[in-house]
C-alpha cells in the first residue's frame, strides 16, 4: 500500500493533519498531497529508530 493511501486511511482529520504539515514544515492545507508523504521521508530519515515509509501511523504521528 503507497504511503498516501495508508495516510488517507487513518481518518485523521483536517486539523490533525496540518498539525502533521506544521510539524513538518510544509503549507498546513489539511490535505495529504505527495508533498507532505516526502516531507513525512524526509523527517523520518533522520529519525532514530522510524522505518522511512512516509506512512504516519502512530509512532510518527505523536512524535510530530
Amino acid at each position: 500500500m503507497s504511503a498516501l493511501s495508508y495516510n488517507h486511511k487513518q481518518n485523521y482529520s483536517r486539523e490533525q493533519i496540518a498539525t502533521i504539515q506544521r510539524g513538518l514544515g510544509v503549507p498546513a492545507d489539511g490535505l495529504w498531497s505527495a508533498q507532505t508523504v516526502d516531507a513525512v521521508i524526509r523527517w523520518q530519515r533522520v529519525q532514530p529508530g522510524f522505518v522511512v515509509d512516509g506512512k504516519v501511523g502512530r509512532q510518527t504521528f505523536a512524535a510530530l
